[in-house]
């Protein structure tokens, strides 16, 4: 299928029983989405067409009626069977009539998927990212194409690094990964990371969280999706009936660019990944994921007992001072070292749920450099009301200049960075891949033997001058000597590193053994528990 089709295969992941509510039909499950929408009729789906608003969803009515119609209409979509649901990977696993197989994964589903993608930020594999692995490798698949969205497209990803299985991936808005990931594993990411094509709307807010893999292909779409709709899965895509058929396009940005604003951002999020400690970004993670949550989803998160969403953020960001504390000094590092405009810097600082007067703080510490300052409390309070004079000094504001705004400045004079890499996406390694082949060794081997052979006693002949004036003047007894000693080190030096290579190909082939007996094992006892399984159906047949 085309990546246009796997993308509008996707939005069946977010068919829920909202929409089958709005469609007045009973939902059934996520594994008989496709069967339940091949069965609808045409008026319900003109009928759902006129409902503005759908529970619980971003997309209109209109929109979700012109994505079914077009699946309906698509032969290799409708032809599909969906084998099973897996729900710990949020994802669906779907067969072509011809064997080709693609699993879908649904974006970020509740609060506890939303501190995973923060636990991401600090550690190379995360339990969602685990979990997504382990559905691929229980399949009995391969050639797997797997496509999802926000969080489902950085599982896609990452299973397409990891598995043997898969050999092509589409990820819509999907994000990063830490530097801790891309260095663990850039042998699979040098490997593989051109079988993955992560589509992103310029201006969604999830694709550009952390560092990009290497040797992907980056797509930027055009949309006019505004606000808390940025980031629907159908943003990139445009679904209309034209010229008498269903269509599925998408538009490349002019000169395939982000969007700058995002662009800032997704820099911040690398800026934090690549420099900020690890210790800090692993105590900070569950944080921030929560904070960036609470800015950017619908709903409400519950932390520590205590509810939080859009309308009461600072409430959230003013919980944890230390934590907002270190997430500010880097911020103020951030806008300071890469001279963002005031606009710029307003705008990432909205994306945090920092606005209004605390906004202003931030910009005004910047601006007028004091960063090494001591003020206090009452300095920024009088500034503002000063300034400010319509601005109205609640106990929040307060707790912000003093506790939080305080702390963040001296936490800031603390930071080093590499200015040149700060903002970066970060590379991988680029090690060699070693050869432990026999043919490898008996190549080294031989060279080392043809080193020690060539080290004869290139001085024995000079016995034959020992009675010339010049050989007792230069003491040439005494370079034979030296000479002799130094090919003597050769081989032994020459010997020794034979036998450590040996012993290290020794230890491979041993470990290769092994695995190769524990495989063995299980490939018998799998056949043995077929065998078996086939004996007990044809009993009860």
């Amino acid at each position: 299928m085309t990546d246009e089709q796997l993308m509008l295969l996707e939005q069946l992941t977010y068919a829920d029983k909202d929409l089958f509510d709005a469609l007045g039909i009973t939902y059934t499950s996520p594994s008989q989405v496709l069967q339940q929408i091949k069965e609808l009729s045409a008026d319900r789906i003109y009928a759902l067409s006129k409902q503005k608003e759908i529970k619980n969803h971003t997309m209109t009515g209109q929109e979700w009626a012109d994505i079914l119609f077009a699946i309906r209409a698509d032969d290799d979509i409708k032809n599909l069977t969906c084998e099973g649901y897996n729900d710990k990977a949020k994802a669906c696993c779907y067969v072509s009539k011809t064997g080709e197989t693609y699993v879908t994964f649904r974006g970020t589903c509740g609060p506890y998927e939303w501190k995973d993608d923060a636990v991401g930020l600090g550690v190379a594999d995360t339990e969602c990212q685990q979990w997504a692995l382990d559905y691929i490798e229980s399949l009995p698949h391969d050639n797997i194409t797997v496509v999802g969205h926000s969080k489902g497209g950085n599982k896609a990803q990452y299973v397409t690094l990891l598995s043997d299985k898969v050999n092509r991936c589409v990820s819509m808005d999907g994000q990063g990964f830490s530097k801790e990931f891309l260095d663990k594993y850039w042998a699979e990411i040098e490997q593989k990371g051109h079988l993955i094509k992560n589509y992103s709307y310029k201006s969604d807010f999830v694709h550009i969280l952390m560092n990009y893999v290497p040797g992907a292909e980056q797509i930027y779409c055009e949309g006019s999706n505004t606000g808390k709709r940025c980031h629907n899965p159908n943003g990139m895509i445009k679904v209309e009936y034209k010229d008498n058929k269903w269509t599925v396009s998408y538009e490349k940005t002019q000169g395939n660019t982000d969007n700058p604003a995002m662009t800032y951002f997704h820099g911040f999020t690398c800026f934090v990944a690549n420099n900020m400690p690890l210790e800090d970004r692993q105590k900070i993670g569950e944080y921030f994921g929560m904070l960036l949550a609470m800015a950017l989803a619908d709903g409400e998160f519950t932390v520590n007992g205590k509810k939080y969403n859009k309308s009461n953020i600072i409430d959230f960001i003013l919980s944890d001072p230390d934590s907002a504390s270190t997430m500010i000094a880097y911020l103020m590092k951030y806008i300071e070292t890469y001279n963002l405009s005031k606009e710029e810097a307003f705008q990432l600082m909205e994306m945090l749920g920092i606005t209004g007067l605390k906004a202003e703080a931030i910009w005004w510490v910047i601006d007028e450099q004091d960063l090494d300052g001591e003020h206090d409390l009452g300095y920024y309070l009088n500034f503002f009301r000063r300034v400010k004079r319509e601005a109205i000094i609640t106990a929040t504001d307060e707790l912000f200049l003093n506790g939080i705004l305080t702390k963040a400045k001296k936490k800031r004079n603390k930071i080093k960075i590499n200015k040149s890499t700060g903002r970066h996406d970060h590379t991988t390694r680029t090690d060699k891949k070693r050869d432990f082949s026999a043919e490898s060794q008996n190549v080294i081997n031989t060279a080392i033997d043809s080193i020690s052979k060539s080290a004869v006693d290139v001085t024995s002949s000079w016995n034959s001058f020992a009675g010339e004036e010049w050989f007792g003047v230069i003491s040439a007894d005494i370079a034979m000597k030296g000479i002799k000693k130094y090919f003597e080190k050769l081989r032994s030096v020459n010997s020794a590193s034979k036998l450590r290579i040996d012993n290290v190909h020794k230890c491979v082939k041993a470990q290769d053994s092994a695995f190769s007996a524990m495989i063995k094992n299980k490939a018998e006892a799998l056949t043995g528990l077929a065998k078996n399984i086939k004996d007990i159906a044809g009993n009860l047949g």
